[in-house]
C-alpha cells in the first residue's frame, strides 16, 4: 500500500501543473501529451462500441433486405463427392444441383453442407433472377462482425495514440540532450563525446 501511495505522488509531482522548478518545459509537455493520450483511449471505448453498433445495424439491415429480395427453394443433388476444382471453403463441399424457378428448371454448382448424396433435397437461396447465392448473415455472424469492427477500431486507435505519445517522448528526449550538450559546452570543458 505504501508503494501505491508513493507511486501515486510521484505521479502527481510530474503532473504538467506541477509546481515543481526542477521540471523544464519539455517535461510538461511529455507528461501534459500522457494525459492527452490517456483520455482519448478513454474516449476510444465508447466510441469503439459505436463502431460496433452502426456495424451490427448496418449488417443486420443488410441482412434482411436480402431475406425480402431473394428466397429460399429446394434444390436436388446431381452429382456425389466433389472434385478438386468444385470443393468449396470452409466447411462446405460444392456440388451440382437443380432447382425450379417459376417452373424453368435451372443446375449449378452450390455449397453442400454435410453428406453429398444424388437425389438429396437441400435448401438453396436465389436472387430475384432465379441464380443460386449466399444465405443472408445471421445474428451471430452479424454480432461477430461488429465485435470484430470495434476491436480493430480500437486497436488501431489506441497504435495511433503509443505512436503519438512515442513520438512527442522521442522529440522531448532529443530536446533535454541538446541542451544538456549546449550547458557541458558552456562549462568551458573540452569536448569529449557527444551526448546527441
Amino acid at each position: 500500500m505504501t508503494d501505491m501511495n508513493i507511486s501515486v505522488a510521484r505521479l502527481w509531482r510530474l503532473a504538467p501543473w506541477s509546481g515543481n522548478r526542477l521540471m523544464r518545459r519539455s517535461d510538461r509537455l511529455e507528461s501534459l501529451s500522457i494525459l492527452f493520450v490517456t483520455l482519448v483511449l478513454a474516449m476510444l471505448i465508447p466510441l469503439a462500441g459505436a463502431v460496433g453498433t452502426s456495424t451490427y445495424t448496418g449488417l443486420s439491415d443488410a441482412a434482411r433486405q436480402v431475406r425480402q429480395t431473394n428466397q429460399q427453394v429446394p434444390a436436388v443433388l446431381l452429382g456425389d463427392a466433389p472434385s478438386p476444382q468444385t470443393r468449396g471453403t470452409g466447411m462446405y463441399d460444392r456440388a451440382r444441383a437443380q432447382w425450379s424457378v417459376d417452373g424453368t428448371p435451372r443446375t449449378g454448382l452450390i455449397d453442400v453442407d454435410g453428406e453429398i448424396q444424388v437425389g438429396r433435397t437441400v435448401d438453396i437461396w436465389i436472387d430475384p433472377e432465379g441464380n443460386y447465392t449466399e444465405p443472408p448473415s445471421t445474428g451471430a455472424e452479424n454480432a461477430f462482425g461488429a465485435v470484430g469492427a470495434a476491436l480493430m477500431f480500437w486497436a488501431f486507435g489506441s497504435a495511433g495514440c503509443v505512436l503519438v505519445l512515442l513520438a512527442v517522448h522521442s522529440m522531448a528526449n532529443r530536446y533535454r540532450l541538446r541542451c544538456w550538450q549546449r550547458e557541458w559546452d558552456s562549462l568551458g570543458q573540452t569536448r569529449g563525446w557527444s551526448l546527441n
